[in-house]
């Protein structure tokens, strides 16, 4: 699986190219070589086309830009980007997919998606600077996963630090040691 960033969009074809452009930009996203990909294609009689799920293959992450239809007069959002949704969280981990819907929208996305799994985004700027925004905030939260796992590996090494310490006949208890690696692995908080 490669740095890809899989994009899918409804009703907003040319943000999601923009958002591409500004992956491709981004300083903390190009040392890691994330590179945007927007989806799309030919339909065919799947609902997600082969060149879609070839995409999605090059992609550890995605951004879903989520648009309500205007024309409904329900809540309704595009068949195609809730069923592409439904299919990235489940071929990427729902920690991989960050959706971004309309801020006055966003009551009306399914409950199963309310909360922290959505992202406000303001369509009154424009779309550069929208698209701009979408991606630092993308960049932030891959930058934040990428530091826990440095921190978890760090934790690991303090770990097997303790117990190299154990074996080699340091004086401490097995309850000593037990207690200091649920420490390490608690992250550095103190056990009660």
């Amino acid at each position: 699986m490669e740095n890809g960033v899989f994009i899918a969009w409804s009703r907003n074809e040319s943000l999601a190219h923009r958002v591409a452009e500004e992956i491709e930009k981004n300083e903390k996203l190009a040392r890691y070589g994330f590179r945007g990909i927007v989806g799309g294609g030919r339909a065919t009689e799947r609902y997600v086309g082969e060149q879609i799920e070839r995409q999605i293959a090059d992609c550890r992450y995605a951004i879903v830009l989520a648009r309500r239809l205007q024309e409904a007069e329900s809540c309704a959002f595009s068949d195609n980007v809730m069923y592409e949704c439904g299919y990235l969280i489940a071929k990427l981990g729902f920690r991989a997919v960050r959706i971004f819907v309309e801020k006055n929208d966003m009551r009306y996305m399914p409950s199963d998606l309310q909360g922290n799994w959505l992202l406000p985004m303001d369509s009154t700027q424009s779309e550069e600077m929208l698209a701009a925004d979408i991606v630092a905030r993308f960049a932030a939260e891959v930058e934040i996963e990428r530091i826990n796992k440095m921190q978890r590996m760090s934790l690991w090494l303090r770990v097997k630090e303790k117990l190299n310490d154990f074996r080699s006949g340091a004086s401490f208890s097995e309850r000593e040691i037990a207690k200091d690696v649920l420490c390490i692995t608690a992250k550095g908080k103190p056990i009660k």
